[in-house]
């Protein structure tokens, strides 16, 4: 089959490494870390990745790790301090998370993370009442009701905006992090500018309305990713891999234009990472999609239709901008084994991130996708419905998460060494 063929042909990296086919488990919230035990990785991550790597994925990408111990995105954020990297246990712990994701030879990257004004307000080693920091002053407008729009001004509030100690302190720790997962024998780390971290307010000329050297233009809103970049480089080594995520729908979201990101890719590019990962919408929409009852799926919104346009439009411009040095990969919406293909074969990308389904089926590679047993037409997501996903979705506040919930969920019950419960119903100590 040439679509099997074209998912199982491996891929070497521009820094040396080998990933034994296309397919990678991308970078999700696991909310796995425990505050009483410092936000370290503990026994979820170890159960959880050593499964996830026994699925033949070509890569697996971690989910956030915190760079500052003060700001977390979320409170079972993995988080890195400072002394961590001569403090006993916390080496232990990084070099088991490790050997559990590699064990049976898949190479793992760390993503590794800043929230900035988007920290979570009950998590991290903050006052609750001590403000979140941000390239400017600029308070974040969540989307949703009445109820979130004000959650958001309560608990999140204005920002303070960052000094240059703040700044040149954040490239410390994400330096930091970076050689922590070098150290611990990770393979590389994915470093976060998407989905409305601090990276990404950086480059966002609607939240970043500095005037000096890291604001006022589209290549001094660059500076603070491309310092960043430099110095993992330089703190780790050649070998190890060193990528860079992306979101498109930040994009519009943030006021940047194609011409601008475009520029961008191109000096992410230019700076020698590896691989840029491109999250967004959906790449693909199979003919064949149904709900586990057989209901077809409802109608698809005219704003999400535009939005999955621009993410499969954005996708082959970035691999035409970037140099042939560093691989693509995109995230977010592929439902089958042709889709995934077409995408490699067509020039848009050269990896394909999988994320929720990862969640259901954590051998994904090796019992569907790149199984000669599985034929095309059967090599597809599960399609199914979440039991009482439908009620939670309403509820004010909780509802936006509702599905990211119940994935988490699935997630640690495999870390727990079960497997994944699709009938399982969430809960409000779910959230």
């Amino acid at each position: 089959m040439a679509t099997l063929a074209t998912l199982s042909a491996p891929r070497k990296l521009a820094c040396g490494l080998e990933l034994r086919n296309r397919l990678a488990k991308a970078p999700m919230a696991e909310n796995f870390a425990l505050r009483s035990e410092r936000n370290l990785p503990g026994d979820l991550h170890f159960t959880a990745y050593r499964v996830w790597g026994e699925g033949e994925w070509g890569m697996l990408i971690t989910g956030n790790v915190a760079v500052d111990p003060l700001y977390l995105g979320q409170p079972g954020d993995v988080a890195f301090h400072p002394n961590d990297l001569t403090d006993p246990e916390a080496l232990r712990r990084w070099k088991t998370w490790a050997e559990a994701c590699q064990a049976s030879g898949t190479p793992t990257i760390v993503q590794i993370n800043h929230p900035g004004r988007q920290a979570h307000p009950a998590a991290g080693e903050r006052s609750f009442f001590s403000k979140t920091i941000a390239p400017s002053a600029v308070p974040l407008s969540l989307s949703g009701g009445w109820l979130e729009r004000l959650a958001g001004w309560l608990f999140l509030g204005t920002p303070r905006e960052m000094t240059i100690k703040d700044i040149n302190r954040v490239v410390e720790q994400f330096t930091g992090a970076a050689k922590m997962a070098f150290v611990a024998g990770f393979k590389g780390v994915e470093v976060h500018a998407a989905h409305g971290y601090l990276l990404t307010q950086f480059l966002s000329p609607k939240v970043n309305l500095r005037t000096d050297e890291y604001g006022g233009t589209p290549e001094k809103r660059l500076q603070l990713l491309l310092r960043i970049l430099k110095e993992v480089r330089a703190a780790t080594s050649k070998e190890f891999c060193v990528g860079v995520k992306l979101n498109s729908a930040d994009f519009q979201l943030m006021g940047l234009y194609d011409e601008e990101v475009l520029q961008q890719v191109k000096a992410i590019s230019d700076a020698g990472v590896d691989f840029i990962e491109i999250s967004g919408g959906t790449y693909e929409k199979p003919l064949m999609a149904q709900s586990r009852e057989g209901v077809p799926e409802k109608p698809i919104r005219e704003s999400t239709r535009l939005r999955e346009a621009y993410f499969a439009d954005f996708a082959q411009k970035a691999r035409e901008v970037a140099g042939s040095g560093t691989s693509i990969m995109l995230s977010g919406g592929f439902r089958s084994r042709l889709g995934m293909a077409s995408a490699i074969s067509e020039g848009s990308c050269d990896l394909i991130g999988i994320g929720r389904p990862a969640c259901t089926e954590p051998h994904f590679p090796k019992d569907k996708m790149l199984s000669t047993d599985v034929p095309d037409e059967d090599a597809v997501v599960k399609s199914f419905v979440i039991p009482n996903g439908s009620f939670w979705r309403r509820v004010p506040i909780v509802g936006l998460h509702a599905e990211s919930a119940w994935h988490a969920k699935q997630m640690k019950i495999f870390g727990s060494g079960k497997a994944p419960d699709l009938n399982l119903k969430l809960r409000f100590a779910d959230f």
